[in-house]
């Protein structure tokens, strides 16, 4: 039955050139990012952008790519990395070099998030990005190179279909609108976090290097090793095109459908934790300039340190803007606010 099904989607199915997930891979990956953004980090969102679906914004990269590469200079690679998908004997391979690929330039966008000293215009610049190479990231064929650009130099045909396509094109797209078929991007992405509920604790955990090392083996083994006849540093024309096997193309719309699911999930996270994490009361510039210099005051006990890399240090000590006394008694040595340590006469909080 399975298999009927899927014949009835590849008959009916007719593809397109697209950059990366495609525009509907990535507006679903922002829509469910969106579903699950703390209230903060909407509030952030509406303030740069005066909207927080990032579905709306999530193409932007592909959309402005010509323009953003001359402001930008190198940004045109930073949608994939050339990990090798066979190792070389007698040679070292770079697939990040100087620094222009993705898992590079995610860490430096949330960098720009997490800094108390970035413009307006260089944070909606970097959550763009974000929210853009964080659905790269999970597109198996933007992490794996079999010297064939990522699988645009391998030519194949999808089952019952007679025009040949890039490997890339098929994971970017095909199996991408095979699983949305005629269901909306808002509903689909509704349908796979909660699909995917049950392992959101799991999904999120990690770094952006085990994120980036889980696409690459997943791209190997479902992407290449898969393939039929599967030779190290092929590449295959289009006249030479040979055609997918059902079970591939099957395998593949699963994998698909997980690693949308977990780029939306970490999406989510990865903007709670940097843009979200500041209080929208705090006026850090004015805190800065007050009478405790680059610390926050705390009623009369002391100062709170002002730490860029841990905006929640900050908005810990604060609530709806005036800051929060320490404990009367002068007995006491220290006190917790949330997840901080102050104590007394000492101006860095203990974590």
């Amino acid at each position: 039955m399975l298999r009927l099904a899927l014949v009835a989607v590849l008959l009916t199915f007719s593809g397109q050139p697209a950059f990366a997930w495609g525009d509907d891979g990535h507006r679903i990956t922002g829509a469910i990012a969106t579903k699950l953004l703390t209230e903060s980090t909407r509030a952030r969102l509406r303030e740069l952008f005066g909207d927080d679906d990032l579905a709306q914004i999530a193409t932007w990269m592909d959309d402005e790519r010509e323009a953003l590469n001359q402001r930008l200079p190198g940004s045109a690679r930073w949608h994939y990395e050339n990990r090798p998908a066979c190792a070389r004997t007698g040679s070292a391979t770079n697939a990040c070099p100087k620094g222009q690929c993705i898992t590079q330039q995610i860490q430096r966008s949330r960098a720009v998030l997490q800094s108390a000293r970035t413009t307006q215009a260089q944070r909606s610049d970097a959550v763009r990005i974000l929210v853009h190479l964080l659905g790269d990231l999970h597109q198996p064929l933007h992490m794996i190179d079999n010297d064939d650009r990522g699988g645009n130099d391998f030519y194949v045909r999808l089952p019952r279909q007679k025009t040949p396509r890039r490997l890339h094109e098929v994971w970017d797209t095909s199996l991408v609108r095979m699983n949305l078929r005629r269901t909306g991007v808002s509903r689909y992405a509704t349908t796979l976090v909660t699909r995917f509920e049950g392992e959101r604790d799991a999904l999120q955990s990690g770094t952006v290097e085990q994120w980036a090392s889980e696409t690459h083996a997943l791209a190997l083994k479902y992407a290449y090793l898969s393939l039929p006849n599967f030779v190290c540093r092929l590449k295959i024309e289009s006249s030479d095109a040979g055609t997918l096997p059902i079970e591939y193309v099957e395998a593949g719309r699963t994998v698909v459908e997980k690693q949308l699911a977990k780029a939306g999930m970490r999406m989510a996270i990865v903007l709670n934790e940097t843009l979200g994490a500041t209080d929208l009361a705090v006026d850090s510039q004015a805190i800065r300039n007050g009478p405790c210099g680059a610390v926050a005051p705390i009623g009369a006990g002391g100062c709170a340190f002002f730490r860029p890399d841990r905006r929640d240090s900050l908005s810990a000590f604060w609530s709806g803007g005036r800051p929060i006394d320490p404990p009367a008694s002068d007995s006491a040595a220290s006190f917790s606010v949330g997840p901080l340590r102050w104590t007394r006469n000492d101006s860095l909080p203990v974590l």
